[in-house]
């Protein structure tokens, strides 16, 4: 990845990403500890528009038979992208069919999933984060020592255990009485200021003035939410944000074979806005049905079973988002090296 960086040089693209922390998190932020009756409707279009449309774009890269064809290639592969996702979603399905009271078993297995979805998330935004600050320096031509991205890769894998401390530890706020959290602050102090001193001491200040605040504004977004949990679901727009930029070449100008679901795909990619259509449709049927709007989600829940069920499995989109998106942006795979090398990177000028 020695390559000039192409995609992520457009300003247009960084400016979606970088003020989303302005313009998203810190008004929503505001109105997460202070609500304000008349504009909880922001948070609606907050959802439908970033946040569940950023776990349901995923879908898309099912849509290309080179990618199935990679998916299927091993039985690991197969494992991985079909076998997981599909136990993911029948057990939503199962489990909203399941009374707590007469299956108490399913009510402790439902536990322990609601812990490992929310620590996945956790993990899964530092990893995001980490990835996201590399393609940033790439572009800033310094050479970076191997001891940077050490020091990265911790930071942003302590971040999340700050957060799990907070949610499960601390009650939804800072556990500032625990030695465990205060020793867990002090890890994530010194490793930031280690990653911007080491940094400044490589390339200077001028050099690395967008992926050092790029870092920093990490830094700040992730502690808040680790500060205060009212603040997670605002604190995650640059994620979201982020993910949406990076996702749309993915889905939009990737390669397509000639197989029935490339003419499908490359049907739906053509204007994007009627691919974008039918995710922000499914996102805002998802908002509806969890926040009952409309009385859609009584309607479902005292449905026909079938209904239910069916339904009830799109909660797995989330554990299937992190799941498969630890797998889909591995750049020391060959397959996505060189299907996302085009899309991403250009070779450096001569």
């Amino acid at each position: 990845m020695s390559a000039g960086t192409a995609y992520l040089r457009n300003p247009a693209r960084l400016t979606a990403i970088f003020l989303a922390f302005p313009l998203v998190t810190l008004p929503l932020a505001y109105l997460s500890v202070r609500p304000i009756a008349s504009l909880e409707w922001l948070f609606d279009v907050y959802l439908v528009g970033l946040a569940t449309s950023h776990f349901v774009v995923t879908l898309g890269l099912y849509l290309n038979s080179k990618t199935l064809e990679h998916f299927t290639s091993t039985w690991l592969n197969k494992v991985i992208y079909f076998g997981v996702p599909a136990i993911i979603f029948l057990y939503f399905g199962v489990n909203s069919l399941l009374d707590p009271t007469t299956h108490p078993v399913a009510a402790k297995v439902n536990t322990a999933v609601t812990a490992v979805v929310t620590a996945s998330a956790y993990f899964h935004r530092g990893r995001q984060a980490y990835g996201v600050l590399q393609l940033l320096k790439g572009q800033s031509k310094v050479p970076f020592r191997a001891l940077q991205r050490h020091l990265e890769l911790s930071f942003f894998l302590t971040l999340p255990v700050l957060q799990t401390e907070t949610s499960f530890l601390g009650n939804g706020r800072f556990w500032v009485s625990s030695p465990l959290g205060a020793v867990t602050l002090v890890v994530v102090a010194l490793l930031f200021v280690a990653v911007v001193v080491l940094a400044l001491r490589t390339g200077g200040a001028k050099a690395l003035m967008l992926p050092l605040g790029y870092f920093a504004i990490q830094a700040v977004i992730q502690c808040m939410s680790s500060f205060d949990l009212r603040l997670y679901l605002a604190c995650d727009a640059m994620h979201y944000s982020e993910y949406h930029v990076l996702m749309y070449p993915r889905v939009v100008d990737a390669e397509l074979g000639a197989r029935k679901v490339d003419r499908a795909m490359g049907w739906l990619r053509r204007p994007p806005v009627r691919f974008y259509l039918g995710v922000f449709t499914l996102a805002a049927l998802s908002v509806a049905w969890k926040g009952d709007l409309f009385g859609f989600g009584g309607f479902i829940d005292h449905g026909p079973r079938p209904i239910a069920f069916m339904f009830n499995m799109s909660n797995g989109i989330f554990l299937f988002h992190f799941f498969v998106d630890s797998f889909a942006w591995k750049f020391s795979n060959p397959f996505y090296r060189s299907s996302l090398g085009r899309l991403y990177f250009k070779p450096a000028a001569a």
